[in-house]
Formats: C-alpha cells, sequence, structure tokens
C-alpha cells in the first residue's frame, strides 16, 4: 500500500475517534468522502495522511492531522490499514498549525465560516499574534480581524449577572434541602443578607445541583 517516501502503514483502529485538530467547522464533505471511496474500491490509492502520535497509558494512539476524508473514506472501503506519515513530539499547537496549513493547500478550500473559526482560535494564543499575521494566516482582511477582536473583547468585558456568576462559583449539593425550590428560596436569604460566603461554605459540588438552583430561579445558564 505505501509508496510516498518517509509513509508507512497504520492499522485504521489505532487512530483516535476524536479530532482536536480538525479545522473544518462542517468536519467532513461527504461528496469528497464518495469520490474517494469510489477510487479506493477501483484500485486508486489515495496520499498519505497524516498522523501525530501520542504515547498514552493505554498504549501508542494516533491523532489525524490532515486526511480526515481520506481515512474515512478508506474505512467504508473495509480497509484496516492507511498509508501515513507519523510525526511525534508535536504539540497542540504545533499540529493544529500544521492542520491548518496542509488544509490550506490542498484542492477543497476553506469555508469564510473554517477561516473565521480559526482565527478566534489564534486569537486566544499568548504572546498575542499580530493583526496583520493573523490576517495572512486566515486568509481574511485587516478589517475583518480588527471586527473579531472587538468582539472578543467585548465578550470579555461583558458584565455577568451576579446570582449567575454566584451560582457558578457556588458549591452545591445542597444539605438537607427537601427541593430545588427551597434552595432558591435560601439563595434568595443569603443575597439579600449579604451572606454570600458563608452560604458558600455550607455547600458541596455538585453541578446538577446549581443547574437546579439556577433553573428555579428563573436563569439558563
Amino acid at each position: 500500500m505505501t509508496s510516498h517516501p518517509g509513509a508507512i502503514d497504520i492499522a485504521i483502529d489505532l487512530i483516535s475517534a476524536e479530532e482536536p485538530f480538525q479545522v473544518r467547522v462542517d468536519d467532513l464533505d461527504e461528496n469528497h468522502v464518495e469520490t474517494l471511496v469510489a477510487e479506493c474500491e477501483h484500485g486508486g490509492s489515495l496520499p498519505p495522511v497524516v498522523l501525530a502520535r501520542r504515547e498514552t497509558a493505554e498504549g501508542l494512539i494516533y491523532y489525524i492531522v490532515d486526511g480526515h476524508h481520506e481515512v474515512e473514506a478508506m474505512t467504508r472501503a473495509d480497509h484496516d490499514r492507511v498509508s501515513a506519515i507519523v510525526l511525534d513530539n508535536l504539540t497542540d499547537e504545533q499540529a493544529l498549525d500544521l492542520a491548518w496549513d496542509r488544509n490550506r493547500q490542498n484542492s477543497k478550500n476553506l469555508t469564510l465560516e473554517d477561516r473565521i473559526a480559526h482565527c478566534d482560535l489564534l486569537m486566544q494564543r499568548r504572546p498575542p499574534i499580530p493583526k496583520s499575521e493573523l490576517a495572512r494566516i486566515c486568509g481574511l482582511s485587516r478589517t475583518t480581524i480588527w471586527r473579531l477582536q472587538n468582539r472578543v473583547s467585548r465578550k470579555q468585558r461583558a458584565p455577568i449577572n451576579p446570582v449567575v456568576a454566584y451560582l457558578r462559583r457556588v458549591a452545591r449539593d445542597p444539605v438537607g434541602w427537601a427541593s430545588p425550590q427551597d434552595a432558591a428560596a435560601e439563595v434568595r436569604a443569603a443575597i439579600s443578607d449579604d451572606d454570600l460566603d458563608s452560604f458558600a461554605q455550607r455547600l458541596g459540588n455538585s453541578a446538577l445541583a446549581a443547574l437546579d438552583v439556577a433553573e428555579e430561579l428563573g436563569f439558563s445558564q
């Protein structure tokens, strides 16, 4: 199967179903996958995929950096192995950058939605990436980058309802409450008495209970 220099054959069942380096918002293009399946079934060979190898407690596992469509096509065509270029010692950021570069160069164009989503990810990097570099990497105008950065900044500055903020940090798993209504009543009393800190210490750590209280108080998040 392997014909590309540096490629080796990897069992498909060793490739993780998780896709942390998928850069396309819509994941797979079904038409493209079916085209590749037909090519496999008629004796054609697909280019090697790029995999990041990770050591885990359960053994070796491989994550797709580039070649999601090819792996899916080979699976549907009942192949149990895939030709792959395997990379070790890649950080997650390096793998994501490589995935983006490879997808940007191939024949299936990245959509505007893909480029904006990737830009959102890159804007979380520290140290920050300059606007001009973001524009070059993502294929977006500087005006679009400026708008995206302002949107992120506004989200970060947006005030959170104090009750919602309290419920996020408050200990959960109520002690001795018969119902969420009882819990909500005590929350209201603690808020009115400005006694949130001591009240928080009386609660456990169950997220479920906090959700019940939030719903009873009328908050969706």
